[in-house]
């Protein structure tokens, strides 16, 4: 009888073995990636080539384009350091950016016609491969970068019925521009064997040229009492964006007026000093014609006095210049070529 069990026993589990084994044989063809996904093709003169993976054929589909787009930024990996430079040089006369280390960003490519070669369902996940026409790509990245190019001939053209303040605030954002997309015009110098001299040529004569009328400006600060505390904050703010103050108004072209009006009220609550003031800075140009407003709400609190709560105030004011590219002059609500 106990032999019986014993040959039993021995069957259970000679039965269970096997089973485990046939079981990790399954699991290890599942998780088995195919060869077109491990080794992708290659890109050639006609087609493209991404993989991608995801819990639906879109999403697959979706990684599949980026890694694509990923793999046209390895082939000007050498143009890097030109690249960095050029950003670098753009925050010396910029301080806020959208810009990030190039190697990290990757542009948003546009893919109108794709085609899915392959896919398979692994592991409950979908893997694809993906292709898309070379000379669509091309001609999409080329429409995008002339568009850039007929959006800076525009400001050119109409520059001589504007202020110079107001070319350097459109110069600036159509530099920006080319900035965010020096990563497709560099994708799009590859595709087609040519180099990328004339967009790093546009981009450098911009800047020089921003630089330029930049040192001609100069502005003049004006105030009512209750702005007169704002007024060396304002100055600073004129002063990192590279335009000069003066002390005397000069009747100029270049010269403009920065007038600081405000409102403010004080309350005394709970043991709490607090002053709340809506600074409004009107920005002139030589003819007293307005060429931007800006109004900025500002609450200063101390618990020891207004004094204290007026210093907190000014604080409140260099934090929104930490942040934003200008205070003294509102870009959005300024006179556009």
């Amino acid at each position: 009888m106990k032999f019986l069990k014993y040959i039993l026993l021995t069957f259970v589990i000679l039965t269970f073995s096997n089973c485990s084994k046939e079981g990790e044989n399954i699991s290890k063809k599942e998780i088995s990636y195919p060869s077109w996904y491990l080794n992708p093709p290659q890109n050639d003169s006609t087609l493209l080539y991404g993989i991608g993976e995801g819990f639906t054929i879109n999403e697959a589909t979706k990684n599949a384009l980026e890694n694509l787009s990923s793999r046209l930024m390895v082939t000007i990996s050498s143009n890097t350091l030109t690249s960095s430079k050029s950003f670098t040089d753009y925050r010396e006369y910029t301080t806020k950016t959208t810009t990030q280390d190039i190697k990290s960003e990757i542009e948003k490519l546009s893919f109108n016609n794709y085609k899915v070669e392959e896919s398979i369902s692994m592991d409950r996940r979908i893997i694809v491969l993906v292709s898309s026409p070379k000379n669509e790509i091309t001609q999409t990245l080329q429409n995008q970068i002339d568009t850039l190019y007929k959006e800076l001939d525009f400001i050119n053209v109409n520059s001589t019925k504007h202020d110079p303040l107001t070319n350097i605030f459109a110069y600036e954002q159509i530099i920006q521009k080319l900035y965010a997309n020096y990563n497709k015009s560099q994708i799009l110098a590859d595709l087609t064997s040519s180099n990328n001299d004339k967009y790093i040529k546009t981009m450098d004569d911009l800047k020089a040229k921003i630089s330029k009328e930049k040192n001609m400006i100069m502005f003049f600060i004006t105030s009512d009492n209750d702005s007169e505390i704002f007024k060396d904050t304002v100055k600073e703010d004129i002063l990192r964006n590279k335009f000069k103050v003066v002390k005397t108004k000069e009747n100029t072209l270049y010269c403009y007026q920065a007038d600081l009006t405000s409102t403010s009220s004080k309350n005394n609550a709970y043991g709490m000093y607090i002053i709340d003031s809506i600074l409004h800075i009107t920005v002139l140009d030589n003819r007293n014609t307005q060429i931007s407003s800006n109004s900025l709400s500002l609450k200063g609190a101390s618990s020891q006095s207004f004094e204290d709560a007026k210093i907190n105030l000014i604080n409140k004011l260099k934090n929104l210049m930490n942040i934003n590219e200008t205070i003294f002059v509102n870009r959005y609500n300024s006179t556009k070529p």
